[in-house]
């Protein structure tokens, strides 16, 4: 008897959410990977699902609602918001409160929460286009992102340790015959990254002589990858080089909210945040040379820090207070970050396969919901969404700097020291020794199978 009574309700509740079996078919507002039934049997209370006082009220809100199926679909869309280029050590991903190992290719959705454990590092590629590096003992929720159709925002938190965030401006690299930095994350499992696979290509087409005089060189490679590179960011800048790309990130003490702006961010809980922000990427000219666009407040009083730009700040612990200090804080960063064309490469790969609307005009709302599972915002919406999250921000910090007074007491502050990329820079040092080895040039008569079990084997 209680089966059939559950088919029963069931069905009625089928039968409910729309007037007629057209109108279910015809649902304007379906996002990729949602079902047809609005049901979420996950979460559901049987007991209060099959009382006919609480149906009763469903009904009436939905019959007093004509868009509640409309509205419903729009807030339970959880969008793709960024993808894994590589992880060194061990990462992990929250979505809630599971924990699951970080790979290659790991795909991260909106309030998704990335966390880095000593001497473990990670990449990831926006759906924006950004970049972010997260160094070891660090943790960053990838909050929210949204699109409209003149820019995207995207909400970061940063609730422990150091981000760099780049952002993708359209323009040209300069080919440079210099090792690349940041060789912890090298190579690459995105095969067509690798600069290798580019001295290859080049070695093949010579002739024997020709071959020997190749062999001479350094950094083999090099300028055919700068070029793929640079052909990639001038084929596929259409969208992402038209639109406004508006970024808020925060801190416990402060808020950054910024367009075509770069930046380091450092927090530890229960002392003081450091950033640093610029306008520049070495050995990058930008298409078009403009001024980022860069608001930062202190969350506990809403004060404006004035010119930022290229400079590095320390704010206070409650942020009541901010100065200027050394410049060199953040060296470590920019050193690692100084040549990286692999890691933009793999980024554009990734843009061209997980994130393609991002590259195509004719996107409208509906196709960008059915076919990708991203919302449409409207101007004004992206207006009133950053200005309410501001106030929940401030709010939200405000309490969370009261509160860590009570359970923080007693910690003894590291600062920012080399724990948070040491082993990247002795990696580094390493991999730049062997760079002019036999084995390196071993590999430029590799085989596409030969490569293949190179990169599997050394990628790890």
């Amino acid at each position: 008897m209680k089966v059939l009574m559950i088919l029963a309700s069931i069905l009625l509740s089928i039968v409910c959410e729309a007037d007629t079996p057209k109108i279910l078919d015809s649902d304007p507002a379906l996002f990729k990977g949602q079902s047809r039934s609005t049901i979420n049997f996950k979460s559901l209370d049987s007991d209060s699902w099959l009382s006919i006082k609480e149906w009763i009220k469903r009904r009436e809100f939905k019959d007093s609602n004509p868009l509640w199926k409309y509205n419903l679909r729009q807030n339970s869309t959880i969008e793709k918001i960024g993808v894994v280029i590589k992880c060194v050590g061990v990462c992990y991903l929250y979505k809630g409160k599971m924990p699951s190992r970080i790979h290659q290719g790991t795909k991260v959705y909106e309030a998704d929460e990335i966390e880095t454990l000593e001497d473990s590092y990670l990449w990831i590629a926006l759906v924006n286009g950004g970049l972010v590096r997260v160094s070891a003992k660090s943790s960053v929720s990838l909050n929210e992102f949204n699109i409209s159709t003149d820019k995207t925002f995207t909400y970061l938190r940063l609730n422990k340790g150091h981000i760099y965030y780049q952002a993708r401006v359209n323009g040209n690299f300069n080919s440079l015959n210099l090792p690349m930095t940041d060789q912890i994350f090298y190579p690459l499992n995105i095969l067509q990254a690798n600069r290798e696979v580019y001295a290859m290509k080049t070695y093949r087409s010579l002739s024997r002589p020709k071959r020997a005089m190749y062999e001479a060189l350094s950094n083999h490679g090099y300028l055919k990858q700068y070029e793929s590179l640079n052909e990639k960011i001038k084929q596929k800048s259409s969208i992402l080089s038209e639109l406004e790309h508006k970024v808020l990130v925060n801190t416990p003490t402060i808020s950054m909210y910024s367009s075509d702006a770069h930046f380091d961010l450092f927090h530890e809980p229960g002392f003081e945040s450091i950033f640093r922000v610029t306008d520049k990427v070495f050995n990058f000219k930008p298409a078009l040379v403009k001024l980022p666009k860069i608001e930062v407040m202190m969350n506990s009083n809403k004060m404006p820090i004035e010119e930022v730009l290229n400079k590095v700040f320390k704010v206070s612990k409650d942020g009541n207070k901010y100065e200027e200090v050394d410049s060199s804080l953040f060296n470590f960063s920019l050193i690692q970050t100084k040549r990286i064309p692999t890691i933009h490469l793999a980024r554009e790969f990734i843009l061209e396969n997980d994130f393609a609307f991002m590259f195509d005009k004719e996107v409208l709302a509906k196709p960008l919901a059915q076919k990708f599972g991203y919302r449409v915002w409207k101007k004004n919406e992206m207006v009133l969404r950053k200005e309410k999250l501001t106030k929940m921000i401030y709010k939200r910090e405000k309490d969370n700097l009261i509160l860590s007074k009570s359970y923080l007491t007693g910690l003894k502050s590291e600062g920012l020291n080399q724990s948070y990329y040491y082993k990247g820079m002795l990696v580094d040092l390493e991999k730049s020794k062997n760079l002019r080895s036999k084995k390196s040039l071993e590999k430029l008569a590799f085989s596409d199978l030969e490569y293949f079990i190179w990169v599997q084997k050394d990628e790890k």
